[in-house]
C-alpha cells in the first residue's frame, strides 16, 4: 500500500509497466533541490527542466566512483572530490562526453556525516537530483548515492535500492529507471543500478558471484531495453575472473580497450595475475596506489552493460588526486580512481 501511493505520486506513467523483480526492493523517490525554499524536496512527477534533452537521445555518460569512508577528513576529501568532478565534466568538450548535464553519477562508500556538503554544493544543486538525502536507506554507516542530472532526472520513472539477503556488510544495488522519450514510439526504458559488492576473500568469495548475478537479474527484467551497472565490484579473486561475462554482462573497460586495439580479438582479461585476477596492465588498475597496500593492486571498480547500451569510451578519474588548501592538505581524496564512460544508446 505505501510503495502504490508512492508510485502514483512520484513515478510517470509509460506503457510498458516494468517491474523492481527483486523480493527484497524497497522503492524511494528523487531528491530536486528548490531554490525558493532553499531546501531538497522530493521529485514530482513529470516536472519539467529547463535542462531537459531532446527526443531521440542517443548518448549518455555515467562515472563511478568509490569515495572511501574509512580514512580521516570524510567532509573535506568529498569537497575536494566535487570540485574535481565539476571541472572534469564541465572541462569535457561535447565530442568526449555529453557534459554534466547528462552524466549520471554512481557513488559507493558515501559517509552518513557527509550529506551536508553533499546537499550544500552549488554545483550538486543547481544540476542534479538525488536519491538520498539522509541515511534513511542504508544499512550501514555508509552507502551508495546516485546523482541524477536535470537533464535526465525528469524520466526517471522508478527508484529502488535491493539489499543483498546475504551480505554481512550491509551491501545492496541502487536503481534507477529511465524512460528516454522517443518520437518513434514506446519510450526506451534503461536501467542503472549502482553497488558496491562484497569485500574481502573468504565469505566475499561466495557473495559477489550472487549479488552480481541478482543485479544481471534485474536489469534484464521484462520491459528493460538497457541495463547498467558501476561500482566497486571488489574482483580480487579467482573466482572473480571472468564473472560479469560469464552472467551476460558486456565489461565496458574490455569492450573499450579491445575496440581501440589494446586487447588481440577474443581476449579479456590479459597479463600477470593481479591481486587474484589477470590484469591488463597497471593502466587499468583502479585501487591499491592511493596509499600503496599490503595487498596487491588490481581492477576493482568497472561498469557493466547489457541490453541495448554500449561503451564509446572510457578512462580513469582522480588518479593522483589529493586534498589541498586545508588541514587535510595532501590526503588522498580516495583509495580508489573514478571511472568515466560515455555510453551510447542502441535501437529497442
Amino acid at each position: 500500500m505505501i510503495f502504490s501511493s508512492l508510485y502514483r505520486r512520484f513515478v510517470p506513467r509509460t506503457a510498458k509497466q516494468i517491474s523492481m523483480i527483486s523480493p527484497t526492493a524497497t522503492p524511494l523517490t528523487m531528491y530536486t533541490f528548490n531554490p525558493i525554499s532553499s531546501t531538497w524536496v522530493p521529485k514530482i512527477a513529470n516536472a519539467v527542466d529547463a535542462f531537459r534533452v531532446p527526443l531521440n537521445m542517443s548518448m549518455f555518460a555515467v562515472l563511478t566512483w568509490n569515495i572511501d569512508f574509512s580514512r580521516p577528513f570524510p567532509k573535506l576529501r568529498l569537497g575536494s572530490l566535487l570540485s574535481h568532478l565539476e571541472s572534469t565534466l564541465f572541462s569535457s568538450s561535447p565530442d568526449e562526453y555529453p557534459q554534466a548535464l547528462s552524466t549520471i553519477i554512481l557513488i559507493q562508500e558515501f559517509d552518513i556525516r557527509c550529506f551536508e556538503v553533499l546537499l550544500a554544493e552549488s554545483f550538486v544543486r543547481e544540476t542534479y537530483d538525488i536519491t538520498n538525502v539522509s541515511s534513511a536507506s542504508l544499512a550501514a554507516t555508509y552507502g551508495t548515492v546516485t546523482l541524477v542530472p536535470k537533464a535526465l532526472a525528469s524520466y526517471v520513472s522508478l527508484v529502488f535500492r535491493a539489499p543483498f539477503p546475504g551480505s554481512c556488510m550491509g551491501r545492496d544495488a541502487l536503481y534507477v529507471d529511465l524512460a528516454i522519450p522517443s518520437d518513434a514510439g514506446d519510450p526506451t526504458h534503461l536501467r542503472i543500478a549502482n553497488t558496491h559488492l562484497e569485500s574481502l576473500r573468504g565469505r566475499g568469495d561466495v557473495e559477489r558471484p550472487a549479488q552480481l548475478a541478482s543485479i544481471i537479474e534485474v536489469l534484464s527484467a521484462p520491459g528493460i531495453d538497457g541495463g547498467l551497472v558501476g561500482g566497486d565490484m571488489n574482483a580480487i579473486a579467482p573466482t572473480d575472473v571472468g564473472l560479469p561475462e560469464s552472467l551476460g554482462f558486456s565489461d565496458a573497460w574490455i569492450t573499450a580497450m579491445s575496440s581501440h586495439g589494446a586487447l588481440e580479438a577474443g581476449e579479456t582479461d590479459i597479463g600477470t595475475l593481479v591481486g587474484g585476477q589477470p590484469s591488463i596492465d597497471a593502466d587499468s588498475h583502479t585501487w591499491g596506489y592511493q596509499p600503496r597496500s599490503v595487498y596487491p593492486p588490481g581492477r576493482l571498480d568497472k561498469i557493466l552493460l547489457s541490453g541495448i547500451l554500449r561503451v564509446e569510451r572510457i578512462e580513469r578519474v582522480g588518479v593522483g588526486l589529493r586534498v589541498q588548501g586545508s588541514k587535510a592538505d595532501g590526503e588522498w581524496v580516495s583509495d580508489h580512481y573514478g571511472l568515466l564512460a560515455k555510453i551510447s544508446i542502441g535501437s529497442a
